[in-house]
């Protein structure tokens, strides 16, 4: 992420607007974008993996904690009155 800010701290305009020609091999996209519409697209996926890492790591956390993501205590069972001591 650190290239990233890099990129964004020292880019001009001309560079976000200039057009990337993507290659023909399979995997690639079949149009050309900007810089601009690339770096949102790293952006993106960036913050899509940082919201799910920090969504595991609470499960991880509250599992090792013995109580759930939410907050509220466990139980053996169901029933409220069957608390774990």
């Amino acid at each position: 992420m650190d290239e990233v800010s890099e990129v964004f701290s020292g880019a001009k305009e001309e560079e976000l607007e200039r057009n990337c020609v993507p290659p023909k091999s399979p995997g690639h996209p079949r149009k050309d974008h900007t810089v601009l519409q690339c770096l949102h697209v790293v952006l993106k996926e960036e913050w899509r993996h940082h919201r799910y890492a920090v969504r595991d790591l609470a499960v991880v956390e509250a599992v090792l904690e013995e109580r759930p993501p939410d907050g509220s205590p466990r139980y053996r069972s169901g029933r409220p009155d069957a608390r774990r001591r």
